[in-house]
């Protein structure tokens, strides 16, 4: 096989494999997450920044009545998302 033949298969070979790679894509369902917050946002999820913020695990019952007011405030409301991992840790280290 001359280089030329080479290259040209190497070309027809990936743009089949680019090809197959956005059929797969385009026959996936889009995951219900991603479909709340996408039309809640009106935004596609690439165009979104991602914020977080930590708080320490005694504020977390003052943060969730927070949000129960924020919502409760603002009549018929859906609140949704994911929940993030579990960390166990204490804010003092152990004696040694």
């Amino acid at each position: 096989m001359e280089i030329d033949e080479a290259r040209s298969l190497s070309r027809a070979l990936q743009r089949l494999l680019n090809d197959a790679h956005s059929l797969i894509d385009e026959s996936r369902p889009v995951p219900e997450l991603v479909a709340r917050v996408t039309g809640h946002l009106g935004r596609e999820t690439k165009d979104l920044v991602c914020v977080s913020q930590n708080f320490r695990s005694w504020e977390h019952a003052s943060l969730q009545r927070g949000v129960d007011a924020y919502l409760a405030a603002r009549g018929e409301a859906t609140w949704f998302g994911v929940s993030g991992q579990v960390e166990v840790f204490s804010e003092d280290p152990l004696p040694e």
